[in-house]
């Protein structure tokens, strides 16, 4: 990947995003009607899935940069990650299942703690009781709200195999989601394995 420069009109450097050509843009070409406006430029730096997103994401990326992570850094979580759509109330992960994943919070809530189920007994006669429960609605023992920009999950950063709290959206919610197993074989291909533990500590930074 090669990088786009971006200048004002002292020629100094306005902002770095990185493409597959490398041009120099004068932010005076688009006062030109039929030159493409600086906000569809910059889009043009990521991934068209993340087009729709863009403030959110950029949101997130001046929050990373005070905590540490590079420009390429940020452009390896686009490489290495997925969008996630939430609606309200679908489960991200739960307690006990496997923490392999870095969910990176756009925009929406997400709530997470501790839940639990009351039981809610169905008498079936001759068969006992049996709990119909799982269709409820958790009864969370203490939790906190976790909004843009935070970052959940992920071995690396929670130091936890398996998680122990539950996630749930709040309203919809959109979010990037980071395989760590990915993101690290991208390192390693790039020659910036080193990179992991650096990269890693910011992230964690970010956590709720």
């Amino acid at each position: 990947m090669k990088q786009i420069v971006e200048t004002t009109d002292t020629g100094a450097i306005d902002n770095c995003l990185f493409r597959t050509d490398t041009r120099i843009v004068d932010k005076k070409v688009h006062s030109n009607p039929t030159a493409r406006t600086d906000r569809q430029d910059r889009k043009s730096g990521i991934p068209h899935a993340m087009a729709n997103h863009y403030p959110s994401w950029l949101a997130f990326c001046a929050k990373a940069q005070f905590f540490g992570l590079q420009k390429q850094d940020l452009n390896l979580l686009l490489q290495a990650g997925r969008m996630m759509h939430t609606q309200n109330g679908q489960q991200l992960f739960c307690e006990g299942e496997c923490n392999d994943r870095i969910f990176v919070i756009l925009d929406g809530q997400v709530k997470l703690g501790k839940s639990a189920r009351r039981p809610k007994w169905l008498d079936m006669g001759p068969y006992g009781m049996i709990n119909m429960s799982d269709d409820e609605e958790p009864v969370w023992n203490g939790y906190r709200l976790c909004t843009a920009s935070n970052c959940l999950g992920g071995l690396p950063l929670t130091r936890e195999a398996c998680h122990s709290l539950t996630a749930v959206s709040i309203g919809e919610c959109n979010l990037l989601v980071v395989e760590t197993a990915s993101l690290e074989n991208l390192l390693q291909s790039q020659g910036r394995g080193h990179h992991a533990p650096r990269i890693m500590a910011s992230l964690h930074q970010m956590l709720p």
